[in-house]
């Protein structure tokens, strides 16, 4: 943990990485905050996770985006604190289960209603993180975020095409290309990938 806080100078991520380890600390949640490019969640690579049902949140920090994404999966342990709308729904259809089995080849019965409940899980979680890089004064640009956020948050529905998740190295959050492709807010609606930006998906290679 010191080796991490270490690669940060500003007393804003100090004290609000100190933040998200004292909150899990009090609902009883590990926080695994690694020194690492990525993380393996099961067979996939990722950059972090947050598990209610364990109790655990894990974020990969060796790289530029670490602390963004810090902010996102503290964004996820904030849904499942206020057992939000989202998350209870996506809890019961147990739909992110659901949607890795049928990335990893199992026939999984409603799956494109699975992934647009993990979709507008992930929108819930993104609007959050930036209200938190906000509340925080975070040395993160926020335009910048939420390209990089409408990238992730559409790559949901890009699944669907390719049936497998991303590389960790080639990210929708990493992607230069895909990230400067995308608008600078969130969208109404992201029920459909436009097709100008399911060109950029296929030609970066996501």
């Amino acid at each position: 943990m010191r080796k991490v806080l270490s690669k940060f100078k500003d007393k804003n991520s100090i004290n609000f990485i100190k933040e998200v380890i004292a909150t899990c600390k009090l609902y009883g949640v590990k926080c695994s905050i690694r020194d690492v490019s990525y993380v393996k969640l099961g067979g996939f690579k990722c950059g972090g996770w947050f598990d209610g049902e364990d109790r655990e949140l894990v974020c990969s920090m060796k790289h530029d985006k670490g602390l963004a994404l810090l902010a996102h999966e503290f964004s996820h342990f904030h849904q499942w604190a206020e057992n939000s709308d989202i998350w209870d729904l996506a809890s019961r259809k147990n739909s992110h289960s659901a949607m890795h089995e049928w990335i990893e080849g199992k026939q999984i019965r409603d799956i494109k209603k699975h992934i647009a409940i993990c979709r507008d899980l992930e929108v819930d979680a993104e609007k959050r993180a930036v209200k938190m890089i906000k509340k925080y004064n975070l040395p993160i640009d926020i335009d910048e975020y939420i390209r990089g956020a409408n990238a992730y948050i559409y790559f949901y529905n890009y699944i669907l095409n390719i049936r497998r998740w991303t590389s960790p190295k080639n990210s929708p959050y990493r992607n230069k290309v895909l990230i400067a492709s995308m608008p600078k807010t969130f969208m109404k609606d992201y029920s459909v990938l436009p097709d100008r930006l399911l060109k950029v998906y296929q030609e970066q290679g996501i």
